[in-house]
């Protein structure tokens, strides 16, 4: 009975506590960022690695001092799935977390509030926001774990949770400021397949190896393993807004390792940062890749 008991505990603690990881800049990512206007670089050096975030990469992004509600549209490509979790009042209830690091002063608050909303693509203020979340930085210059808590669902609110398919995220809402906010491993509600059913969660339980040679010119190969035969593979090159640059593979695979290559004469492309992904039924994985022309 205690050893039911706490199996019980652990496999409740880690339903109430898994969430989707949507991009840690390093190679997963999970949406595209659309219509910011200020300046954001999604391959970022990260400027003072802790114990809280030793990354080599994340997201900077300076505000725009002229807009008041300077925001960031992280669009999905899936809708969200039990968004119902986190937009509650309960102690139970789930959070949107994320890492920040932050110049703005400590001494006005104003600029180091978050504020994330849940909202449906295209549809503008209140009827296409599902929920509103905020949290309050605490630090200045240095890396710290936030959790979002759930605010309240708009008056006018025409978005149901089965809708949502972006979010929004305000750094210092409210204010004309235009401080510098790094942000990585951003985590919330997981994401809906096709089927409706499940829900895309990242696992490694397969290989995807760093492409070689890296940086590249011309062409480049990617290695990597797969464990389970008969299984569905996609292999994708995008940019770094997020853009499929180009399809690799798309085919069922026996279990193994196998080779791809990528001939980067035949697309206009130009320098600079792109991701490859790895999906492998609704396993996904990825890495950055450098070209160099």
């Amino acid at each position: 009975m205690k050893i039911f008991a706490l199996f019980f505990l652990i496999v409740s603690y880690s339903s109430l506590f898994s969430q989707t990881l949507y991009n840690n800049f390093e190679g997963i990512k999970l949406h595209y960022f659309e219509n910011f206007s200020g300046i954001i670089d999604s391959s970022a050096q990260n400027p003072a690695p802790n114990w809280e975030n030793n990354s080599s990469f994340c997201a900077e992004y300076i505000r725009n001092n002229s807009e008041e509600f300077d925001s960031i549209n992280l669009n999905f490509y899936k809708k969200l799935v039990d968004v119902s979790q986190y937009s509650n009042y309960l102690g139970h209830a789930k959070k949107i977390r994320l890492k920040v690091l932050t110049n703005a002063p400590l001494n006005e608050p104003e600029a180091r509030i978050v504020l994330v909303q849940l909202t449906k693509r295209g549809v503008p203020y209140p009827g296409g926001v599902h929920s509103i979340y905020t949290a309050e930085l605490k630090k200045q210059n240095e890396w710290e774990n936030v959790e979002l808590s759930y605010v309240e669902m708009p008056e006018g609110s025409e978005t149901t949770q089965k809708e949502v398919d972006q979010m929004r995220i305000f750094f210092a809402p409210f204010t004309f400021t235009n401080n510098t906010y790094y942000f990585d491993n951003l985590e919330g509600p997981d994401l809906v397949l096709d089927s409706g059913e499940d829900t895309i969660c990242i696992k490694h339980d397969f290989a995807l190896l760093q492409n070689y040679p890296n940086p590249a010119s011309t062409s480049t190969t990617v290695e990597f393993e797969i464990v389970t035969s008969g299984t569905e593979v996609s292999l994708n090159l995008y940019d770094t807004a997020g853009r499929l640059v180009k399809k690799v593979i798309k085919q069922y695979l026996e279990t193994g390792k196998h080779i791809a290559n990528i001939n980067l004469e035949e697309l206009d492309l130009i320098e600079g940062i792109y991701f490859y992904t790895l999906q492998v039924g609704d396993m996904v994985k990825g890495q950055r890749m450098i070209l160099l022309r």
